[in-house]
């Protein structure tokens, strides 16, 4: 799976540790999951950790790796239907909740229609992209969103 994420094709016996990197850096530098692959694909992320210089080494590692597809454009289409750019983040679901229980649907509505394709970029999804601020969150889940 971690392959299809990165738009790998085939097998390298660097691939492991190409993703393990991949993943201490993630952790290393509190930088969000989906995001991360987000922002692979070429999508704006506004996160300055993605300008951090062993962000920038490991991408040339990935970039190299690329080549051995040997095929310029198959991994981004590869990466764009594994790697969603939403994704429900709970403080998300808990501010339409909460708006749901005083009548006001428009919350829940707007979330609805961003995570009913969240496979494709669209319009005015950038405040759903947002993880919830380190210290802000009102409970952890296994997988943090």
């Amino acid at each position: 799976m971690m392959r299809d994420k990165l738009g790998l094709f085939g097998e390298d016996k660097n691939d492991l540790t190409l993703v393990n990197k991949l993943l201490d850096w993630m952790k290393n530098n509190n930088a969000d999951y989906t995001n991360t692959f987000c922002h692979l694909m070429g999508v704006e992320i506004d996160n300055e950790v993605y300008k951090n210089d062993d962000f920038k080494n490991w991408t040339n590692e990935w970039e190299k790796r690329l080549k051995l597809n040997n095929s310029s454009d198959k991994y981004l289409e590869l990466m764009k239907k594994t790697n969603p750019i939403v994704i429900p983040r709970n403080q998300k679901v808990e501010d339409a909740l909460a708006d749901a229980d005083k009548g006001n649907l428009e919350t829940m509505n707007k979330l609805l229609k961003v995570l009913s394709n969240p496979y494709s970029d669209q319009e005015n999804i950038i405040e759903f992209q947002k993880p919830t601020p380190i210290g802000n969150e009102k409970y952890q889940t296994f997988c943090g969103t």
